[in-house]
């Protein structure tokens, strides 16, 4: 009798562990699935870490990965907040219009991020010059908040 209640107990763990787990994957990054396989893409073809393109899109556009922070600030908008000035260093015929489609921005933002990564041959510093510009990290004139909850963003990537 004793060893029954031991496997109940035991089949009663492992469901709610079961039931737990389903939970956490079925709302783990909801609402923006869809932009995973562009974060893939666009990282490896520039040799990046995708997980280095999501959390800098959850710092510009909403830390709980819903992406809603879409508004316009300081002439940039959409998921990755790349400036159109920016996108066009690598293709110049590139238009206002197409960066509203946030595959194009994942993309450029992507070929942006694997610059500065060989240009600083530091994650940090290429994570402020995203936000800060080029020049600013340079300087030295750069603000760590925005790298703190780049890595906060990235552990809740996993």
């Amino acid at each position: 009798m004793k060893d029954k209640k031991i496997w109940i107990y035991i089949l009663i763990f492992f469901g709610a562990m079961a039931m737990t787990l389903k939970n956490v994957l079925s709302t783990k990054g909801k609402g923006n699935d869809k932009y995973d396989e562009m974060f893939l893409k666009y990282a490896q073809l520039e040799g990046i870490d995708a997980k280095l393109l999501k959390a800098i899109a959850m710092n510009e556009s909403g830390q709980k990965m819903n992406f809603t922070n879409l508004e316009p600030i300081g002439g940039t908008t959409g998921i990755m907040h790349i400036k159109l000035e920016t996108a066009r260093d690598y293709n110049k015929k590139l238009t206002a219009e197409d960066l509203k489609n946030y595959e194009v921005q994942i993309q450029y933002a992507a070929k942006h991020l694997g610059r500065l990564l060989k240009l600083f041959g530091n994650e940090q510093k290429a994570i402020m010059a995203y936000n800060q510009g080029e020049g600013n990290t340079l300087k030295g004139k750069t603000v760590s908040e925005y790298y703190n909850r780049y890595v906060r963003n990235k552990q809740l990537i996993g």
